[in-house]
């Protein structure tokens, strides 16, 4: 059995996919096995696939009929055996070190359930392809800020967070055995905030989650093929993220985090979507602002309930 089972969603990004998995096959650390789920109608993703597993063994295919993100993490997580679960995007690419980082890091810190790292956005925004170094990641401030500053270096070797991103995070399979990803969030395609639900498993069982410096891969960014894109906050897949935001952070965080997180979206809010006091600035967003108010608030009702 291999030490590490890879979790690769892939759809309609067969290019993408085929760097990524190039990526993978060249890496230092060389015990593991790569689950790449692939729906069933994406025929360029299944021939680009089924040349991969006749050069390697260890990368296997796992064929789902259901859309959704949700589902093809599940189905993926439902094959993984290894010791440890790790979790990336089709278009990411790992460098050589990257594996051997992360299981190093592992075995001199048992306290460690999740780690995971930085990914550097390949973007032509410089502000986001070239950030600065940052203190604070995967962190709510006590003013309710969320620092989602996963794309960011660090200057310590590592930084204990709450939350990994889906693009570079890998688990103790122990600590999520039987765990149901994305349980009580709504809608298709990337659906956010999977990653909530498995780092509070975690945090339940005593363990840290690790940001470390090193551990980093390229994040390429392709294209969405559902129509999610989050540029545009009228898109249903927006609504759907203020709900799933809502819910994951009523359901998973602290109560006083929740409140205070939850009276900064309300009051201040985002320049996309603006709260109470920015509408001031941008009346034209009322009606915008009343949408996803009510997302919220529906989002905030499920999460306390199934909490």
């Amino acid at each position: 059995m291999a030490r590490v089972d890879i979790i690769i969603p892939s759809y309609g990004r067969p290019y993408d996919l085929a760097r990524c998995l190039t990526a993978l096959l060249a890496q230092s650390f060389q015990d593991f096995q790569i689950l790449c789920i692939c729906r069933d109608g994406d025929s360029e993703t299944h021939l680009i696939l089924a040349d991969f597993c006749d050069r390697d063994t260890r990368v296997r295919e796992v064929p789902i009929c259901e859309p959704g993100f949700i589902a093809a993490l599940n189905a993926g997580f439902a094959r993984a055996m290894a010791p440890f679960v790790c979790f990336t995007d089709d278009d990411a690419e790992a460098p050589p070190h990257w594996l051997q980082t992360l299981m190093d890091h592992f075995a001199s810190h048992p306290e460690c359930g999740a780690a995971g790292g930085q990914d550097k956005l390949r973007l032509p925004n410089k502000k986001l392809s070239d950030p600065p170094i940052v203190k604070k990641v995967g962190v709510y401030s006590w003013t309710g800020k969320w620092h989602a500053t996963h794309h960011c270096p660090i200057r310590e070797d590592f930084l204990p967070v709450r939350i990994l991103k889906g693009v570079n995070m890998t688990y103790r399979r122990e600590l999520i055995e039987n765990f149901k990803i994305g349980e009580g969030l709504i809608g298709g395609g990337a659906q956010v905030g999977t990653e909530q639900g498995l780092a509070d498993r975690v945090i339940r069982s005593c363990k840290q989650l690790h940001f470390l410096r090193d551990a980093w891969v390229l994040h390429h960014c392709a294209p969405r093929k559902q129509g999610d894109e989050r540029v545009n906050p009228f898109l249903q897949f927006a609504l759907e993220t203020t709900y799933n935001n809502a819910y994951t952070l009523w359901r998973y965080q602290k109560i006083q985090i929740a409140i205070v997180a939850q009276v900064r979206s309300f009051i201040i809010g985002s320049q996309k979507i603006p709260g109470v006091l920015r509408l001031f600035l941008q009346p034209s967003k009322v009606l915008l602002s009343l949408k996803h108010w009510g997302k919220m608030l529906e989002g905030i009702k499920k999460g306390v309930t199934d909490r």
